[in-house]
């Protein structure tokens, strides 16, 4: 009987990907103008009318490519290491941009409230994502999440309650506070030592056969592959798991149809090829399946 189930967050209990990139910087970028003009006119502010006129000539794709830049920066710097950057490091450019084009001191808290409830204002949980954390917890299994992300807890934490995801989630642990991305087994541990658990009778569902799954085995978690969200599985139909590995390791539930697919099947076989303390439960293409292969063990 599973003790504990955690999950991923984007592409997992929610839509990522709502909007097309282009279009989402658009709509993060007018949410900055507004943001900007209102800032310069407020009455407790002193800015000059030169002042004001500058911040107001500011275009929002200015500031959104400076949070852009930000991001590739802290990905060069710690991602590819394996770890997460500090809190807020990702705001610096644009509190820097914003200071330099208008005088304006902004606190790197203030802007990154404002760019996560923006960038994430379009994405909604998964169809059928709330359904299975209550049939879990209805049976008497603590559910968390495990998420890689730059961003603070504050505006995660905000995120969650708006979609009232945080009410169903027992812990939640963010790689901006474990200082480690996964796979890392580090983020995992710190979801077992907040629960008080130990990897045994503990399962990760995620999107990322890599990052999430495979990181998971290696935590001596079970996991579990949710493909049907996953972008480099987009489109695919169900298939059977390999033969070679359909006794061994492969699981339970449906796997994606990878013969089309050269970069998928190189996925999947390392998926497969994978050992740690942990197991691979199998693979689902919705999460009606990730349901039915979690409570099946119930």
């Amino acid at each position: 009987m599973w003790r504990c189930v955690l999950f991923d967050l984007g592409d997992t209990l929610v839509d990522n990907h709502p909007l097309d990139p282009t279009v989402r910087d658009q709509h993060i970028a007018r949410v900055l103008e507004i943001w900007l003009r209102r800032r310069s006119m407020r009455s407790g502010d002193e800015f000059t009318p030169d002042e004001r006129a500058r911040m107001s000539e500011i275009g929002g794709g200015r500031l959104v490519k400076a949070v852009n830049d930000g991001l590739a920066d802290v990905a060069a710097r710690y991602w590819s290491e394996g770890r997460e950057a500090p809190p807020g490091a990702v705001f610096s450019r644009l509190q820097g941009e914003i200071a330099a084009a208008s005088g304006l001191v902004a606190s790197r808290a203030e802007l990154e409230e404002l760019y996560v409830k923006a960038r994430m204002s379009r994405q909604r949980p998964l169809p059928g994502a709330i359904e299975l954390l209550k049939a879990l917890r209805a049976r008497g299994v603590r559910c968390g999440l495990v998420s890689n992300t730059a961003f603070s807890r504050e505006p995660m934490d905000s995120y969650l309650h708006s979609q009232r995801l945080d009410r169903l989630l027992d812990v939640v642990v963010y790689s901006s506070e474990a200082g480690w991305r996964k796979p890392k087994a580090q983020v995992f541990q710190m979801a077992l030592a907040r629960l008080g658990l130990p990897a045994a009778g503990v399962a990760f569902v995620g999107d990322d056969p890599e990052t999430d799954v495979a990181g998971a085995i290696g935590a001596g978690l079970a996991g579990l592959w949710y493909w049907g969200h996953h972008r480099a599985a987009e489109g695919a139909s169900q298939a059977q798991v390999p033969p070679s590995a359909a006794t061994t390791r492969g699981g339970s539930g449906s796997w994606p149809e990878t013969s089309a697919r050269p970069e998928l099947a190189e996925r999947v076989s390392t998926l497969l090829s994978r050992t740690g303390p942990g197991r691979l439960l199998g693979a689902a293409q919705n999460l009606a399946e990730v349901g039915e292969i979690l409570l099946a063990g119930q």
